[in-house]
Parts: structure tokens; sequence; C-alpha cells
């Protein structure tokens, strides 16, 4: 299959970029532009070589959609211990049959439906 990379002007995304180089871009333009880049790349087929720095710039745009600091770490945390209960053996008395495929629900691997 031929790969094709392919960038519609039209689309909302690539008309902000470019209202945004014609204001001057910033630094948050030259990460969305570099986002679309490897996005289209990687929708077209390509395997990205810097996957690092495309994981660094997703986290990024990620952190600020969500509106969190760039700059958060993971912390460690406990959480609470709460004993369960130990679930009890149910015994169920019937014939000794093993299930046979007919018993399983069956995947349509073409729609994605039981």
């Amino acid at each position: 299959m031929k790969k094709i990379f392919e960038i519609n002007p039209y689309h909302p995304f690539i008309k902000e970029l470019l209202e945004r180089v014609k204001a001057g871009a910033d630094e948050d333009t030259e990460v969305i532009a570099k986002m679309l880049y490897d996005v289209g790349l990687l929708n077209a087929g390509y395997i990205i070589d810097e996957s690092t720095q495309f994981s660094d710039r997703f986290y990024r745009v990620l952190s600020d959609a969500m509106g969190l600091d760039r700059n958060l770490t993971p912390q460690e945390f406990e959480l609470p211990s709460e004993e369960k209960p130990v679930e009890e053996s149910v015994i169920v008395e019937g014939d000794d049959e093993e299930k046979s495929d007919e018993d399983e629900p069956q995947y349509d691997d073409s729609t994605g439906d039981l």
C-alpha cells in the first residue's frame, strides 16, 4: 500500500496555525505545528523517528488541555487499606461436561461486535 502524506489547507487546524504564524509564531505555535506534522505522518502510515520528542509534545499539549501544570511529576501515595471479605466458594452440582465453543459468545472481527 502506498503511503501518502498530505496537508489539507482548508482544515481548521491548518487555518488557525497559519493565522498564528502570521501574528508571530511563539513556542506553543511551534509545538502545535510539530504535533500536527507527527500526527499526519502517523495517519499516513509512517513511523516517527523521534518518538520521545513526540511524546513530550503530546504530554505538553495534553497538560494544557487538562489545565495541569506542565512541570508536574508523578507523586507516590498510599491507598487506604480496606480489607475485603473473602468470597465463599460456591459448589455447583451438575454434569461435568466441558463447555463447547457454542456456549461462548462469538466475536466478529469485521464489525467488532459480539
